[in-house]
């Protein structure tokens, strides 16, 4: 079995940093371009970049240090087979010197400390069969999790929408906790089916499980909770998006769209007593080309 550590010169505990540092310096070494005509570096650059695809992936690496420390523990055991223990019989008298030879000790006869060095070697052996069948198993199941996932989205897309909720649910029977099928969910019954109330129950177990809820989550529960009239909650979600420093450029839309439905949830609530901020936040969603926007504008801030 191939030891990827040693050809990526690291050790075992080296973290990620250590094995795409060492990555990078050996394939720069060992190049081809840095060494025409030379079959030993062209192959040993192959095998660089096939250890570092192992070793920089956390699952393949997971699978694969459980396969080389197992592989190492059956290559010691062959080489350093287990002493059997004997004894010898002294012999009194020259007529029982044949007896002089090797006779084995019966297993009752094993000391305490073989018994249990035996059952050791036996429980380690076990143990790491049962991870490394544990860790297949979470992965496939991670696997087919996905591609049904992807199934689904593709279904929604072709408008059939019951068959992509069957898809999700399949999701959630394989992975309870999965966030992708929540979310999906929760715009098939938003956008799809329109019961903002089933959207809001999807959506919220989406940002419950992500460990950092994306801007977009948020909006889109915002704009469940006003279609049922929660005005306040809505409210709170659209100040959090339009406040949230980690929306890039290319989310811009999500910050005008809830400038504009946070001015929308301040009108329902009070629009009179909210004036001003009111006008001032769809203001702000007008000059970023949203047309809804700047009617509402005209209409209530300058009839």
């Amino acid at each position: 079995m191939k030891d990827y550590y040693q050809i990526l010169e690291i050790t075992s505990q080296a973290d990620k940093q250590a094995i795409r540092s060492a990555y990078k310096r050996l394939a720069f070494m060992y190049h081809p371009d840095k060494n025409p005509d030379n079959p030993v570096a062209e192959e040993k650059f192959k095998l660089i970049n096939e250890a570092y695809q192992v070793l920089s992936d956390d699952e393949k690496k997971e699978i694969y240090d459980l396969q080389f420390r197992l592989y190492n523990l059956k290559s010691y055991q062959q080489i350093n087979p287990p002493n059997t223990a004997f004894q010898r019989r002294n012999a009194a008298y020259y007529h029982e010197r044949h007896y002089n030879r090797p006779r084995y000790i019966r297993e009752e006869q094993l000391s305490k400390i073989e018994k249990i060095k035996a059952w050791g070697i036996a429980t380690i052996i076990i143990l790491f069969f049962g991870s490394f069948i544990g860790i297949l198993g979470n992965w496939q199941i991670r696997k087919t999790a996905n591609e049904r996932l992807e199934e689904g989205i593709l279904l929604m897309d072709e408008g059939d929408w019951e068959k992509a909720d069957s898809r999700f649910n399949e999701v959630l029977n394989l992975q309870k906790n999965h966030t992708g099928a929540y979310l999906q969910k929760a715009l098939l019954y938003a956008d799809k089916y329109h019961l903002p109330k089933h959207a809001c129950y999807f959506l919220d177990k989406s940002i419950e499980l992500s460990e950092k809820p994306s801007a977009f989550m948020i909006m889109k529960r915002g704009i469940c909770l006003y279609k049922l009239k929660d005005f306040g909650a809505a409210f709170t979600d659209f100040a959090r998006v339009i406040d949230d420093v980690d929306v890039t450029d290319n989310e811009s839309f999500l910050k005008t769209q809830s400038h504009f439905y946070l001015g929308l949830s301040l009108h329902k609530q009070d629009a009179q007593l909210h004036r001003e901020q009111i006008c001032k936040e769809w203001k702000i969603a007008a000059q970023h080309g949203l047309k809804e926007a700047a009617d509402s504008l005209q209409s209530f801030c300058n009839p």
